[in-house]
């Protein structure tokens, strides 16, 4: 008996083609419902990524938003401790390389095998607080954001920003000016695909906002067909 093949287009109006044809590279697109329960209870829960946190080997970082212009960054590792300080203020934590540690957090990648010879660069899942954030951004690369619970409103342009000015005074490089072209809130299961240099700004809607952040290094159109 052959097992049903995951499909990320299963409950969408566009085909893994038109994708490739019209979005890949190019411009944002949402997916709802791509991803089933199943597959998303095999990645990790908040607490699980605050353990994560806390080993010297796993590099992770804590983005705290003060306001609109004054943002905060630390890196880990972390003590337990460190999360009940941590919940008087908004904050979000970012895990990176989570499928280095947590082997069945790969089994997503195989939604994504229909792009040829894609090189993913990680697989990254971050939480926090409600509100938490890393503020308004680009990427260098492809994206598929992915919500695994709680909710996250996702706000993003639809052209690409290939020079933005950066907020002064921080340590991250975020867009001085964004205003956003589209605005969604994510539930569990729904995806967004953002290309590189695409600005785009999440923000926790629940206190048990998990999301899980795809990263590809490009491959060529040649490669790609």
């Amino acid at each position: 008996m052959l097992l049903n093949k995951l499909n990320l287009f299963n409950n969408s109006d566009i085909s893994k083609a038109e994708f490739l044809e019209k979005y890949w590279h190019q411009k944002p697109v949402l997916l709802k419902n791509a991803i089933t329960k199943n597959e998303l209870e095999k990645l990790p829960n908040k607490a699980k990524l605050i353990q994560l946190s806390c080993h010297d080997d796993i590099q992770s970082r804590i983005v705290f938003k003060h306001s609109e212009d004054e943002y905060a960054v630390e890196f880990g590792p972390f003590i337990e401790n460190d999360y009940d300080e941590f919940n008087q203020d908004t904050w979000n934590l970012l895990v990176s390389d989570v499928d280095k540690w947590q082997p069945d957090s790969r089994q997503i990648l195989d939604y994504f095998d229909f792009i040829r010879n894609w090189i993913f660069d990680d697989i990254m899942l971050s939480c926090g607080s409600k509100g938490g954030t890393v503020g308004p951004h680009t990427d260098h690369y492809d994206v598929f954001l992915v919500q695994v619970a709680g909710q996250r409103k996702w706000s993003f342009n639809h052209e690409k920003t290939l020079n933005p000015d950066f907020k002064p005074d921080i340590d991250l490089k975020l867009m001085s000016h964004f205003n956003a072209d589209e605005t969604h809130i994510l539930n569990p299961g729904d995806v967004l695909y953002i290309p590189p240099e695409v600005g785009h700004y999440g923000i926790a809607q629940t206190d048990d906002c998990v999301t899980c952040s795809i990263g590809t290094r490009t491959p060529s159109h040649s490669e790609l067909m």
